[in-house]
């Protein structure tokens, strides 16, 4: 899939779909072959939510007071 921004992808619909996959494979009813098709595309979504939630933590923005002034720094995550 792919995310080059945030825009282009449904983070809450990307979880809805991975849980969607989760209890297919879970529920023991498909075929091997439908289960590594399921399990590959799970694969593909959780690494386009992952790129999504990186894309947003490079935007967030903390208030950090320095020298008397509030100002905006970028977040840097751990």
């Amino acid at each position: 899939m792919g995310v080059d921004s945030i825009s282009e992808f449904d983070f809450e619909g990307g979880l809805r779909r991975l849980d969607d996959i989760t209890q297919q494979i879970e529920e023991g009813e498909t075929t091997l072959a439908r289960s590594l098709e399921l399990y590959k595309e799970g694969v593909a979504v959780a690494a386009d939510c992952a790129a999504a939630l990186n894309g947003i933590e490079a935007e967030i923005m903390i208030l950090q007071q320095k020298e008397g002034e509030v100002v905006l720094v970028p977040f840097k995550g751990d």
